[in-house]
Protein backbone atom coordinates (compact mmCIF):
# COMPACT_ATOMS: atom_id res chain seq x y z
CA UNK A 1 0.00 0.00 0.00
CA UNK A 2 1.57 3.63 -1.33
CA UNK A 3 0.36 7.05 0.19
CA UNK A 4 0.09 9.45 -2.46
CA UNK A 5 -0.86 12.60 -0.56
CA UNK A 6 -0.18 13.76 2.97
CA UNK A 7 -3.82 15.64 3.40
CA UNK A 8 -6.61 13.58 5.12
CA UNK A 9 -9.41 14.40 2.35
CA UNK A 10 -7.18 13.17 -0.33
CA UNK A 11 -6.08 9.71 0.59
CA UNK A 12 -5.75 7.56 -2.24
CA UNK A 13 -4.59 4.02 -2.24
CA UNK A 14 -2.78 2.20 -5.35
CA UNK A 15 -3.34 -1.65 -5.48
CA UNK A 16 -0.75 -3.72 -6.83
CA UNK A 17 -2.13 -3.42 -10.03
CA UNK A 18 -1.51 -0.01 -10.12
CA UNK A 19 -5.35 1.41 -10.18
CA UNK A 20 -6.32 4.68 -7.82
CA UNK A 21 -8.70 3.84 -5.25
CA UNK A 22 -10.31 5.57 -2.29
CA UNK A 23 -8.91 4.84 0.94
CA UNK A 24 -12.66 4.87 2.89
CA UNK A 25 -13.34 1.45 2.69
CA UNK A 26 -9.96 -0.29 3.25
CA UNK A 27 -9.45 0.23 6.31
CA UNK A 28 -6.41 2.16 6.32
CA UNK A 29 -5.71 5.26 7.47
CA UNK A 30 -2.62 7.89 7.02
CA UNK A 31 -1.74 11.25 8.41
CA UNK A 32 1.25 12.74 6.85
CA UNK A 33 3.94 9.97 5.98
CA UNK A 34 2.67 7.69 8.72
CA UNK A 35 0.59 4.46 7.43
CA UNK A 36 -1.75 2.53 9.77
CA UNK A 37 -3.97 -0.75 9.22
CA UNK A 38 -6.81 -1.11 11.25
CA UNK A 39 -7.01 -4.50 10.69
CA UNK A 40 -2.91 -5.42 11.26
CA UNK A 41 -2.36 -2.60 13.84
CA UNK A 42 1.18 -2.24 11.73
CA UNK A 43 2.45 1.48 11.81
CA UNK A 44 4.64 1.62 8.46
CA UNK A 45 6.54 4.72 9.10
CA UNK A 46 7.78 6.63 12.53
CA UNK A 47 4.59 8.50 13.71
CA UNK A 48 4.87 12.54 12.75
CA UNK A 49 2.26 13.13 15.88
CA UNK A 50 4.12 11.82 18.49
CA UNK A 51 6.29 15.14 19.56
CA UNK A 52 3.24 16.90 19.15
CA UNK A 53 1.67 14.98 21.94
CA UNK A 54 4.81 15.60 23.81
CA UNK A 55 4.54 19.52 22.82
CA UNK A 56 0.97 19.40 23.95
CA UNK A 57 1.62 17.89 27.18
CA UNK A 58 4.65 20.08 27.88
CA UNK A 59 2.50 23.40 26.52
CA UNK A 60 -0.44 21.45 28.39
CA UNK A 61 1.92 21.45 31.92
CA UNK A 62 2.94 25.33 31.56
CA UNK A 63 -0.98 26.39 30.74
CA UNK A 64 -1.67 24.03 34.02
CA UNK A 65 0.94 25.85 36.26
CA UNK A 66 -0.44 29.36 34.86
CA UNK A 67 -4.16 28.82 35.09
CA UNK A 68 -3.12 27.03 38.88
CA UNK A 69 -1.77 30.62 39.67
CA UNK A 70 -4.39 32.38 38.28
CA UNK A 71 -6.60 30.27 40.34
CA UNK A 72 -4.61 30.79 43.72
CA UNK A 73 -3.99 34.83 42.74
CA UNK A 74 -7.98 34.33 42.10
CA UNK A 75 -8.32 32.55 45.47
CA UNK A 76 -6.35 34.98 47.40
CA UNK A 77 -7.94 38.35 46.55
CA UNK A 78 -11.50 36.24 46.91
CA UNK A 79 -10.51 35.14 50.42
CA UNK A 80 -9.51 39.56 50.94
CA UNK A 81 -12.55 40.84 49.30
CA UNK A 82 -14.39 37.99 51.65
CA UNK A 83 -12.38 39.97 54.49
CA UNK A 84 -12.91 43.68 53.55
CA UNK A 85 -16.84 42.88 52.87
CA UNK A 86 -17.06 41.12 56.41
CA UNK A 87 -14.97 44.24 57.85
CA UNK A 88 -17.72 46.92 56.07
CA UNK A 89 -20.27 44.72 57.28
CA UNK A 90 -19.76 44.94 60.69
CA UNK A 91 -18.94 48.74 60.41
CA UNK A 92 -22.45 49.28 58.49
CA UNK A 93 -23.61 47.30 61.65
CA UNK A 94 -21.67 49.80 63.99
CA UNK A 95 -23.49 52.71 61.70
CA UNK A 96 -27.08 51.62 61.86
CA UNK A 97 -26.78 51.14 65.45
CA UNK A 98 -25.15 54.95 66.34
CA UNK A 99 -27.61 55.86 62.97
CA UNK A 100 -30.71 54.79 65.41
CA UNK A 101 -29.18 56.20 68.52
CA UNK A 102 -29.27 59.70 66.95
CA UNK A 103 -32.31 59.54 65.66
CA UNK A 104 -33.61 58.72 69.39
CA UNK A 105 -31.42 61.26 70.72
CA UNK A 106 -32.51 64.47 68.03
CA UNK A 107 -36.10 63.43 68.37
CA UNK A 108 -36.30 63.17 72.68
CA UNK A 109 -34.58 66.62 72.10
CA UNK A 110 -36.80 68.21 69.87
CA UNK A 111 -39.65 66.92 71.98
CA UNK A 112 -37.85 67.94 75.02
CA UNK A 113 -37.76 71.61 73.48
CA UNK A 114 -41.00 71.66 72.36
CA UNK A 115 -42.08 71.04 75.55
CA UNK A 116 -39.43 73.89 76.94
CA UNK A 117 -41.08 76.41 74.90
CA UNK A 118 -44.64 75.70 75.51
CA UNK A 119 -43.43 75.66 79.05
CA UNK A 120 -41.88 79.00 78.79
CA UNK A 121 -44.94 80.53 76.62
CA UNK A 122 -47.97 78.93 79.54
CA UNK A 123 -45.30 80.67 82.21
CA UNK A 124 -45.63 84.38 79.58
CA UNK A 125 -49.40 83.99 79.31
CA UNK A 126 -49.80 83.67 83.23
CA UNK A 127 -47.74 86.41 84.47
CA UNK A 128 -49.12 88.58 81.36
CA UNK A 129 -52.66 88.10 83.35
CA UNK A 130 -51.03 88.39 86.45
CA UNK A 131 -49.95 91.90 85.74
CA UNK A 132 -52.86 92.68 84.18
CA UNK A 133 -53.89 95.48 81.68
CA UNK A 134 -51.17 98.18 83.34
CA UNK A 135 -48.10 95.68 82.61
CA UNK A 136 -48.49 96.56 78.40
CA UNK A 137 -46.37 98.90 77.80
Amino acid sequence: MAVVSSEPDDLLDFTEDGEEDHAQGSGAVSFGTSVVDNNEGDVDDVDLYADLVVTGVAENSESTVEAQKRADAAEASVKDLTRKLETAKKLVDVLKTQNAALKRNISCLFKTAKLEMDRKDAEIQRLRALCGPEGKS
